[in-house]
């Protein structure tokens, strides 16, 4: 059967072909946070991946796609990040999905204009002012993302660039924020997918802009490395939040970690990387 475009499910239509289309997972919650530009590129190509070949709730008894126990949140300090009405010249991905006012969390207030503007300090500093809202904001979409659902496995990935400014600079604080939250939970996991600075510098022209992904990167980096082996060094992780939270944990920030990176298996960067990472880690 032909599938019309603008009457698909994944286009917000009513018809798909649902042969096609895989089962959602048995009792499970799945919470995609993507942080900065990278990672809300990230799940915004997920999330039309999702649309396309997953199940709706319903079934086949679905008239408009919805996935209640699946769950996207792109958090950046710049709001064009997350629209579809980006400047074509930006880094965004063709033919996305782009993210609802409630899977947004913004991080820049009044008076910020430009994001972190590549500091990750700024980014953190940012994360930092709000991270009272920004735990409450995830504490509710797992509440609800759980409803129907009897005693659900709850899987958060996060998806973060290691060179930019804001996900560099928040990445292993919205970690450990996961799993502060997440502690009361029987059966819980998380996964991080982290860019190399290779897949940003790869896709950036100015050398201003390649000089601070790198260093950034390298920051982070040695941050990430640090803390995966918090048992092994015997540190830990400790901050106190907005809101009076203090969380304290000597455990790697997640269960899982990924690393992407924009070179093949023989050290070359591969042609059009960075659209290329986005692909290979939805499909992963």
């Amino acid at each position: 059967m032909a599938i019309i475009n603008n009457l698909a499910l994944s286009m917000g239509g009513g018809i798909i072909s649902l042969k096609q289309q895989a089962k959602q997972a048995e009792n499970t919650v799945s919470i995609l946070i993507g942080l900065g530009g990278t990672g809300v590129d990230c799940i915004r190509e997920i999330k039309t991946q999702v649309y396309s070949r997953i199940e709706p709730d319903g079934g086949e008894d679905a008239t408009v796609a919805r996935y209640r126990h699946i769950r996207f949140l792109g958090v950046d300090a710049d709001n064009a990040n997350v629209s579809q009405d980006a400047n074509p010249e930006d880094k965004k991905i063709a033919e996305t999905l782009s993210l609802s006012g409630d899977e947004v969390f913004t991080l820049a207030g009044s008076g910020v204009k430009f994001g972190a503007d590549g500091v990750r300090q700024v980014g953190r500093f940012l994360l930092m002012s709000k991270a009272a809202d920004f735990m409450t904001k995830l504490k509710i979409l797992i509440l609800d993302a759980k409803i129907g659902l009897e005693s659900p496995k709850v899987v958060v990935h996060i998806f973060s660039g290691m060179g930019g400014g804001t996900g560099s600079g928040t990445f292993l604080d919205v970690c450990y924020m996961v799993r502060e939250i997440l502690k009361g939970e029987n059966k819980a996991y998380t996964c991080g997918y982290f860019f190399m600075p290779d897949v940003n510098v790869s896709h950036v022209r100015t050398e201003r802009v390649k000089e601070y992904i790198r260093v950034n990167g390298y920051a982070a980096m040695q941050e990430l490395d640090y803390c995966m082996n918090l048992e092994k060094n015997l540190g830990k992780f400790m901050q106190e939040y907005t809101g009076g939270t203090f969380i304290e944990w000597n455990r790697s920030p997640v269960d899982f970690c990924h690393l992407i990176s924009a070179r093949d298996n023989n050290g070359n960067v591969r042609e059009d990387a960075y659209n290329y990472a986005m692909k290979v880690t939805s499909e992963y």
